[in-house]
């Protein structure tokens, strides 16, 4: 797949979601990771699949959700491999994919963040808000999470799911503030790097959240 030279803001959030696709491993359901990369002054993009794991009998490393009893399985994928991805197709030949090329699809989209981190298949960003192990499904936010009022007083980051659940964003509250202020996003863009900006605006002032409708949830 190739944009025109870097892709839309809106573009790049479409890209973000675990997908869960058929079953084409010989135990299921496959957790489907979504990249880009810039190459030759055009963005690609592209997916790899993982193994997707439902149960602690079927994940190696027995993993749930924490604090939660009876302990609560969730749908997450151990990816196995990181940056660099060697020989992928493009234009008829072939390059390697770096996690720098990955950090130039996304760096005009995140005009005025800072980048945290860089790309990796390790986290996503439901994972990355969540605090969890690995990458995991849309699905899985809702089990790592409890319902949270806005301004209520936070005193750990929150998350909320955006673009209609295809993404997830951190925030941290100014709640010295009065009316309470959205202090900072930290989000992590699918494969890509981890961004951060300040605001110290309200609620409806931030761009993500300019739906009432998305559900606000507790993590870390």
């Amino acid at each position: 797949m190739k944009n025109h030279p870097f892709t839309t803001f809106v573009g790049s959030l479409l890209v973000f979601a675990v997908g869960i696709f058929g079953s084409s491993s010989a135990r299921g359901d496959i957790g489907v990771l979504y990249y880009q990369f810039v190459h030759g002054g055009y963005v690609y993009g592209g997916s790899v699949g993982f193994e997707l794991y439902t149960c602690d009998a079927e994940c190696p490393a027995a993993h749930k959700v924490p604090n939660t009893y009876p302990a609560l399985d969730y749908k997450h994928i151990h990816p196995t491999f990181d940056f660099p991805l060697y020989n992928h197709p493009v234009n008829g030949g072939t390059t390697t994919v770096t996690a720098t090329m990955s950090d130039l699809a996304y760096a005009a989209a995140y005009e005025g963040y800072t980048k945290v981190s860089g790309s990796s298949f390790l986290q996503n960003c439901y994972s990355y808000a969540n605090n969890a192990p690995t990458a995991s499904s849309p699905d899985a936010w809702y089990d790592w999470t409890v319902d949270y009022t806005l301004c209520a007083g936070a005193i750990t980051p929150t998350s909320t799911l955006v673009m209609e659940g295809f993404h997830c964003v951190v925030f941290t509250e100014a709640v010295t503030e009065s009316p309470c202020l959205v202090a900072t996003t930290h989000e992590k863009v699918s494969t890509g790097p981890v961004y951060t900006r300040a605001w110290y605006a309200p609620f409806d002032d931030v761009p993500y959240f300019s739906s009432s409708s998305y559900p606000i949830g507790k993590n870390r």
